[in-house]
């Protein structure tokens, strides 16, 4: 799962990591044993959330759903009397009532889990099990939530300035600007400096997941031996990162500096207070990857951008780029000769990623 238009950064992740995925519309499907899907969780920076599909039939009726869901194979994902949450998405499906849907599935995997299993000892896990059914066509589709909290909580980021992008829209921004850990970057409207914590990770091969437990900790099904083996294999090889991060708020570095010690990355990141109009270039070429805030740090949508295009056309001309802003804001109209490189949604504003060579220049 992932925000819709991010679909590639997601697939060509996915790839890297070992899956055969196919694309569809906010995310995408591909086979996986165990081992895995936990690599996924453990290392995936982009994706959202991940989900196992459980089983897939015809339903037209409340009563054939209920049979269904209850032969399918709940004793690897269900504790015996453990709390169960169902969402439901229907669409073109005689079963509209997505409420009653969810109650007789809910139901149905109680009855399923409800006999204890001999190997079960002690209370049963107080987190809910989240389950999805989609129902098209009147065929439906059941899910089970391997993730629970959504991947893109890493666990460092405590405090914030303003809207700050979620930590997995960064990384996604920084693969699709193709931005490798040996290349020098600079946000220099950072805020609470995800961008820069975020490539930090990535230069020194700190995965994502790491020190985390996710929902399939808690199945029954769950092979301590697989996450063990998994946790064991070798990591990326670590790179020397050179990371520059600035805002003209004081707070925001202080914000920024506490974020990137908690993910034990702040003596990999340059901080540093500084105002877009006295923007220097701390090497001599890299990538300029920011979200310029909107009537928030730098007062007015457009002054961001425009302290931007010019630092860009100056200082840091040569630079390439990267900048996401809200789709009416249109970085040619400022002199920067851009692409759109991805259009997404963040936070509910319809977003552009667009990129840029040195001076201005759009990339080959």
């Amino acid at each position: 799962m992932v925000a819709p238009g991010l679909e590639t950064a997601l697939t060509d992740e996915l790839s890297a990591l070992g899956a055969r995925p196919r694309a569809q519309t906010g995310g995408a499907v591909f086979e996986a044993d165990t081992d895995l899907l936990y690599r996924i969780h453990l290392h995936s920076r982009i994706a959202a959330r991940v989900r196992v599909r459980v089983g897939e039939f015809a339903a037209t009726t409340l009563e054939a759903l209920g049979a269904a869901v209850r032969r399918l194979p709940w004793d690897r994902f269900v504790h015996p009397r453990q709390p169960v949450k169902v969402e439901v998405a229907s669409h073109r499906s005689r079963l509209r009532h997505r409420e009653a849907v969810a109650r007789k599935a809910e139901h149905a995997i109680r009855d399923a889990a409800r006999v204890p299993r001999r190997t079960d000892a002690g209370r049963p896990p107080t987190d809910a099990v989240g389950v999805l059914i989609r129902i098209e066509d009147d065929r439906a589709e059941v899910s089970v939530d391997a993730s629970g909290d959504l991947l893109h909580r890493r666990g460092w980021r405590r405090e914030h300035v303003g809207a700050p992008l979620r930590e997995n829209l960064a990384a996604a921004c920084l693969w699709l600007a193709e931005w490798s850990p040996g290349e020098a970057l600079l946000d220099p409207v950072c805020g609470s400096g995800t961008f820069a914590i975020e490539a930090a990770t990535i230069a020194l091969a700190r995965p994502p997941g790491a020190g985390r437990t996710f929902a399939f900790h808690g199945w029954p099904s769950f092979d301590a031996d697989a996450w063990t083996r998994v946790l064991a294999e070798p990591p990326e090889e670590a790179v020397t990162p050179r990371l520059f991060a600035s805002d003209r708020d004081p707070k925001a570095i202080t914000v920024a500096r506490a974020n990137a010690r908690r993910a034990g990355v702040e003596q990999a990141v340059r901080f540093e207070v500084r105002d877009l109009a006295a923007a220097v270039a701390p090497a001599p070429t890299g990538l300029v990857i920011a979200n310029p805030p909107w009537g928030g740090r730098i007062k007015g949508e457009l002054e961001a951008m425009e302290l931007l295009s010019r630092a860009l056309r100056g200082p840091l001309a040569g630079w390439r780029w990267a900048l996401l802003a809200p789709r009416h804001i249109v970085p040619h109209r400022l002199g920067l000769t851009c692409e759109p490189i991805a259009r997404f949604n963040d936070g509910g504003v319809d977003v552009v990623l667009h990129g840029g060579g040195p001076s201005g220049a759009t990339p080959p």
